[in-house]
């Protein structure tokens, strides 16, 4: 293991990251859409209780 450690100058094996799903290209492009249509006005605010009654619907 020693002999590993200094021919790579480290540890003796590769350290990936998955990629976040939250963070590809098609979220991405819906949020700044979305951020864009807040932006401009176009938004409706209801509270948890006026939704409610529609998710029972």
């Amino acid at each position: 293991m020693d002999e590993e450690l200094n021919k790579r100058s480290g540890i003796p094996f590769e350290i990936t990251a998955q990629t976040d799903p939250f963070y590809n290209p098609a979220n991405m492009k819906r949020l700044k859409e979305s951020i864009q249509q807040m932006e401009q006005g176009k938004m409706v605010r209801k509270s948890m209780s006026e939704l409610e009654p529609e998710a029972n619907e």
